[in-house]
């Protein structure tokens, strides 16, 4: 799993439904803890959990992978490496 996209979107989606960790946990049926670890790309969900994750929060696995997207900092380093303009 892309865990630094993923961490980025999981802080973002939580947010947007202004939800605690403690509150979506519970959700989850997890702890505040797991959620943290996740959304400071210290770990990840197992497949089944950030399937509900993507239920849950209305996205799709593939926005909260960032799959689609591409950050501004991968493409400077891109153009640098490339000698693009």
């Amino acid at each position: 799993m892309k865990l630094c996209m993923f961490a980025q979107k999981l802080q973002e989606a939580i947010k947007k439904h202004n939800m605690s960790q403690r509150k979506f946990a519970a959700l989850l049926h997890t702890t505040q803890a797991n959620i943290s670890r996740w959304t400071q790309g210290v770990s990840e969900p197992r497949i089944e959990t950030f399937l509900k994750i993507c239920l849950y929060l209305d996205e799709t696995p593939e926005s909260m992978l960032g799959y689609g997207e591409i950050p501004d900092e991968v493409k400077r380093e891109y153009k640098k490496e490339s000698g693009a303009q």
